[in-house]
C-alpha cells in the first residue's frame, strides 16, 4: 500500500488494476475495489492498520468487470456513473460463470466459495453530471470523463490535489479502446491538464502527474491520424488492421502479453474506424 497524501492511499500492485481509499473522519471512502476475494481481504487489512474507521462508500470509475466485481466483497454503497448501473445489471449468471471459468486455478478455497456465490452489487446512487461529496472534511468531486468508456468517471480531492481517473489515464501501456470515443478522450486529458492536481492515480500503471499524460495523448493523436489517413484513402477496415504492427512498440508490452495487447491495439483501431465512418456519414 502506497501512502500518497496524508489521507489518500492506493495498491498498484495487482493485475489489471489500481484501487484507492480516501480516510475521513465519517470513515473511508473507496475508489474502485480489488477484483479477486484474496485482494479484497488484504486490502481491508491493510487499511484496518491505518485507520480504525468503517468502509462507507465505493465509487467505481466506469463499468468495466474488474472494478465493479469486487463491489460484493465489502459491505458498502456504491456510488457510479448512470451507465454503470445500466451495464452491471446485465452482469447475470452467464457471467458468474465466466467468472468462475477465468480464475486461477491455485485460489484459496474460501476465496472460490465467494466467487461460486457472487452477485453483482449496482451502485445505489447515480449521476450523469457532477456530483459532489462533502463527508468527514473532505470535498470529493465526480466528473463524467467522456473518452474510455460511456460512463468514465474522475475523482478529484481538491484540497490534496489528487485525481483518480480511472482507466481514462494508463501509464507506460497500451490502452484498451473498445469501448471508446477517442476524441473525448483526447479533450478529457486537455482538461486533466488544465486542473489542479499534484498526483494522478492511473487507472493502471503507477503513480505519476498531469506530466505523465502526454505520451497517452500523443498515442492517441498518432492513432487517429493514421486510422482517418486509410479511411479516407478508401482501404477497408481490414486493411487498416495492418496499422497494428506500427503501433506495437509505442509502450512497454511484456513478453507473455504480446498477443493480448496485439489483439487490444487491434480492437482500438476498429474503434477509431467506425468513429471515422460514422462522422463522415454524418456530414
Amino acid at each position: 500500500m502506497q501512502r500518497v497524501t496524508q489521507n489518500v492511499y492506493i495498491e498498484t500492485v495487482w493485475p489489471g488494476i489500481n484501487v484507492g481509499a480516501v480516510s475521513t473522519s465519517e470513515g473511508i471512502i473507496l475508489v474502485d475495489t480489488p477484483f479477486l476475494p484474496n485482494e479484497a481481504h488484504r486490502w481491508q487489512e491493510d487499511l484496518a492498520a491505518v485507520t480504525d474507521q468503517p468502509i462507507i462508500y465505493i465509487i467505481n470509475t466506469d463499468f468495466n468487470p474488474d472494478r465493479v466485481v469486487g463491489n460484493s466483497w465489502f459491505m458498502a454503497p456504491v456510488i457510479a456513473h448512470e451507465g454503470v448501473w445500466e451495464k452491471a445489471r446485465t452482469y447475470g449468471n452467464g457471467f458468474r460463470q465466466q467468472l468462475i471459468d477465468s480464475i486461477p486455478t491455485n485460489m484459496q478455497p474460501y476465496a472460490m466459495r465467494e466467487i461460486v456465490t457472487w452477485r453483482v452489487t449496482l451502485p445505489r446512487i447515480t449521476f450523469t453530471g457532477r456530483l459532489t461529496l462533502y463527508r468527514g472534511g473532505q470535498t470529493i468531486e465526480l466528473i463524467p470523463a467522456g473518452g474510455a468508456t460511456p460512463a468514465s468517471s474522475l475523482v478529484y480531492l481538491p484540497e490534496a490535489q489528487v485525481l483518480f481517473t480511472g482507466d481514462t489515464v494508463v501509464l507506460g501501456m497500451h490502452p484498451v479502446m473498445t469501448q471508446a470515443n477517442s476524441k473525448e478522450w483526447l479533450e478529457t486529458l486537455n482538461t486533466i491538464r488544465k486542473m489542479r492536481v499534484e498526483h494522478i492515480v492511473p487507472g493502471r500503471g503507477p503513480l505519476g502527474s498531469k506530466q505523465d499524460t502526454y505520451p497517452l495523448s500523443e498515442y492517441l493523436r498518432q492513432l487517429r491520424a493514421q486510422v482517418r489517413r486509410l479511411y479516407l484513402a478508401g482501404r477497408s477496415k481490414a486493411e487498416v488492421g495492418a496499422l497494428v504492427s506500427e503501433f506495437m512498440g509505442y509502450f512497454p508490452i511484456p513478453d507473455d502479453q504480446r498477443d493480448i495487447v496485439r489483439a487490444r491495439i487491434k480492437g482500438s483501431v476498429d474503434r477509431i474506424y467506425e468513429e471515422m465512418k460514422t462522422a463522415r456519414e454524418a456530414d
